[in-house]
């Protein structure tokens, strides 16, 4: 239902060069009511094509499209509360028995390789969603005893295993539970919130933004907390989705705004709506039409080339954030059975509108995480699921 920390394909100008540029604060004021643009934030509004209502896509069996016949399987163990990753060769996951260590296992089959361990002695690498571009590993990295006080968020070449410090806890002054960092291509951009010196109460969220393949890192924008938050966001080539919540006085809700990385500039792109979790693979964004700590009914799918936007509703019950590869969104949904817990994958094919179903193969199974990426489709399933330990399996194949 939340996304807990922010893979998508780049659009055309991914490969375009950053230029460098220097900080761009500015402050945001919180006086938003009924979709109006709170002054002095500066936009430069969309103006989109009517809204269209999506004809009800075909429900189809995921088998048209899934090679089922060769599935691969791993066994992880007994708990899982990570998730998993994807790319061109590997399928990347944490040891849920011993979270200190970070895996990766060949697509094509052979042995699994550590591509990193914890800094800390009773080190966790899997509380949050770690993410993979091109030849980097961003991971979350905090001690278990703790309670998430302490904190880094740590970059790793897959190539020659160096590492950067994206961020970490500043003694305190950066709230965990309010960073979300996504990765595209050779960029990534992250947002937190900072504390007062004395630790108190809220005073800034950030925006940064990183060129792995320069290493320059620019500060997009810096805002004081004063009735809005800038929790999420999502980021293809060099244009990031960033969502905005509003505190009830304000008229509560949630925007989205399109960010350009190379200058911290932004366009306005749902306003006065409950939009949330963004997702984007030019041109194409998903969110969820709802509020934010609530399941979907209906998502929204919007063309950023312009500005046509269209619905998805969800089919099963309790659905998961949706997720966007190319021109797949998918998601995980339960399916309400007599005979004990089960669900489904759901992937909904944009161009030819038909949602493909992927059924849990048995009563009491669960899919827990679901990745895609290009041709490649991984997720974790769990069995017996009413136990209280159940066995877990990481298991990959490909679209046909």
């Amino acid at each position: 239902m939340e996304k807990p920390i922010a893979s998508t394909q780049p659009p055309d100008q991914a490969s375009a060069t950053a230029t460098p540029n220097p900080a761009t604060p500015f402050d945001l004021p919180p006086s938003k009511k009924g979709g109006e643009t709170p002054a002095g934030t500066p936009t430069f509004a969309i103006t989109p094509t009517p809204t269209l209502q999506r004809m009800s896509p075909d429900l189809v069996d995921a088998s048209e499209i899934i090679d089922l016949e060769h599935v691969s399987a791993y066994p992880l163990g007994k708990i899982v509360s990570a998730t998993i990753a994807l790319d061109d060769d590997f399928i990347y996951w944490v040891d849920t028995e011993n979270p200190k260590a970070l895996y990766r296992t060949p697509l094509g089959g052979g042995a699994s390789e550590k591509i990193i361990e914890s800094v800390y002695s009773d080190g966790r690498l899997d509380c949050n969603k770690f993410q993979i571009s091109e030849d980097w590993l961003v991971v979350c990295d905090t001690p278990t005893s703790n309670d998430l006080g302490e904190w880094k968020i740590r970059a790793v070449n897959l190539k020659d295993k160096a590492e950067i410090l994206l961020l970490d806890d500043e003694n305190g002054r950066i709230v965990f539970s309010m960073f979300d960092i996504s990765l595209n291509g050779h960029n990534a951009i992250w947002t937190y919130a900072r504390t007062t010196p004395d630790l108190k109460d809220l005073d800034e969220m950030v925006i940064e933004a990183i060129d792995f393949d320069t290493g320059e890192r620019r500060e997009l924008m810096r805002t004081k907390i004063e009735g809005s938050i800038w929790p999420v966001l999502s980021l293809s080539g060099n244009l990031a989705i960033v969502e905005q919540d509003f505190e009830d006085i304000y008229g509560g809700g949630t925007d989205l705004h399109l960010m350009d990385i190379t200058d911290g500039t932004l366009k306005d792109l749902s306003l006065g709506e409950k939009s949330c979790m963004p997702e984007i693979a030019y041109p194409w964004a998903v969110w969820k039409s709802g509020a934010r700590y609530a399941f979907w009914i209906k998502a929204v799918l919007h063309n950023l080339s312009n500005g046509q936007e269209f619905y998805i509703r969800n089919e099963g019950v309790e659905p998961s954030d949706p997720k966007i590869d190319g021109t797949r969104v998918y998601w995980t949904g339960s399916i309400r059975s007599t005979h004990g817990i089960t669900n489904a994958i759901y992937i909904y094919d944009i161009g030819e509108n038909k949602i493909y179903v992927l059924h849990a193969p048995g009563e009491d199974q669960y899919y827990r995480f679901v990745a895609i990426r290009k041709n490649t489709i991984a997720w974790v399933r769990v069995t017996e699921m009413s136990k209280a330990v159940s066995d877990i399996y990481l298991e990959w194949t490909t679209f046909r």
